[in-house]
């Protein structure tokens, strides 16, 4: 009887000591704010997200009392780098804003940037709802406060808008990327930009329908670059590339180098995703190439692939408007003016071919009526017979 009461007794007073608290729990109620940080940094996995919670509580509540106290910015930071991912992982969304609004009110009732920072290094790798925080950084980028702060804190506030920021931030971003006074932030500003590309299409788009030549190039480059993005987003914005570059060189006097590399490279990503919506754009492509080729700005290797690879984006709209230029080769070579060179007439034999259209059949069978070089001939009556009746 008595060692069953004595057992109880032991029972009652373990569950009293459990009720108390644990050790870091009483430091950091009883304890000055060094103390209260030192509880939260120690504090173990079962304790740390309550004692987390209560750190950045506190610093909130009396932060209008304490001012710009140096140890309840310490606090305030533990609180912050010590939140579980797993707890906050198991909240609900509810909850998850709830921690966020937490986050926000540090951020703006605290100047002291190591907070900042934490604070935005956490809600990025927390995942927690940050449209209220993107609204705040996309003014701040824009404004005088950001050129007085430290390297460290904006490049936290440049990775945070990759991962938060909207549709809203990304012409914000751009436009950094072009000015000079951001020239430090360059690799930070293009992997945020990189990653709101794809969640911003239609800006994205509409900074390509009315851009230089230069910022088509960036666009294009940072959607290309980035794996996570889809192959009907990059097709997307390479088919905005070919027609922008297309106007530009049609409303310019000159034929500029680097932009036809641009138009082709563009092109070859629609080829690759065998993106047929752009079926119309890249005729007019064809028509635009045909044009320079024939005034001697597109050399007969560019001209030759663009053809060949003009079954893979256009198949059905192609038949007709190759078949016609291989007509109009067949009556120049009558008197051998003006015949293209063998590797485009080659190309445009061998695409009819891979089409296998019958309407492609008396172009085709015309060229066995030339003085064409034996490789030519051969191409056409190989052509000819795979063709699909």
């Amino acid at each position: 009887m008595k060692r069953n009461l004595t057992i109880t007794l032991c029972l009652a007073f373990c569950a009293m000591l459990s009720a108390e608290g644990t050790p870091n729990q009483k430091k950091f109620i009883r304890g000055n704010l060094a103390e209260k940080t030192v509880a939260v940094r120690e504090a173990s996995e079962y304790e740390a997200a309550e004692l987390s919670r209560n750190a950045i509580q506190f610093a909130i509540n009396y932060r209008e009392i304490l001012g710009k106290d140096r140890d309840l910015s310490a606090l305030a930071v533990a609180g912050v780098l010590s939140l579980p991912s797993a707890y906050v992982k198991s909240l609900s969304a509810e909850e998850k804003t709830a921690v966020s609004s937490d986050f926000y009110k540090l951020y703006t009732l605290f100047s002291d940037e190591t907070l900042k920072i934490a604070v935005l290094n956490r809600l990025s790798l927390l995942q927690l709802p940050g449209a209220e925080f993107a609204s705040l950084l996309n003014k701040y980028v824009q404004g005088s406060d950001f050129h007085s702060a430290s390297q460290a804190m904006n490049t936290a506030v440049f990775s945070t808008l990759g991962v938060i920021g909207g549709k809203e931030s990304f012409p914000i971003l751009f436009d950094c990327l072009e000015r000079q006074e951001y020239a430090s932030y360059n690799t930070e500003i293009k992997n945020a930009v990189i990653q709101l590309m794809e969640k911003s299409e239609s800006e994205v788009i509409a900074f390509i329908q009315n851009g230089t030549p230069q910022q088509c190039r960036n666009l294009f480059d940072l959607c290309v670059k980035n794996e996570k993005n889809s192959s009907k987003f990059k097709a997307d914005i390479a088919e905005n590339v070919l027609s922008r570059t297309i106007y530009i060189v049609e409303n310019s006097s000159t034929a500029d180098e680097q932009l036809l590399m641009l138009q082709a490279e563009a092109y070859n990503l629609l080829a690759e995703q065998k993106w047929t919506r752009a079926s119309k754009k890249v005729i007019q492509f064809y028509d635009f190439s045909k044009k320079l080729y024939e005034e001697k700005k597109l050399s007969d290797a560019l001209f030759s692939d663009i053809i060949a690879k003009l079954p893979d984006i256009a198949p059905l709209d192609c038949v007709s408007v190759l078949s016609s230029y291989l007509h109009q080769i067949n009556r120049a070579k009558e008197t051998e003016t003006n015949v293209p060179a063998d590797a485009v007439i080659l190309s445009i034999i061998r695409s009819l071919g891979a089409i296998g259209d019958k309407n492609a059949f008396d172009s085709l069978l015309s060229v066995t009526y030339y003085n064409y070089s034996d490789s030519v001939i051969k191409a056409a009556r190989d052509a000819l017979a795979g063709l699909k009746w």
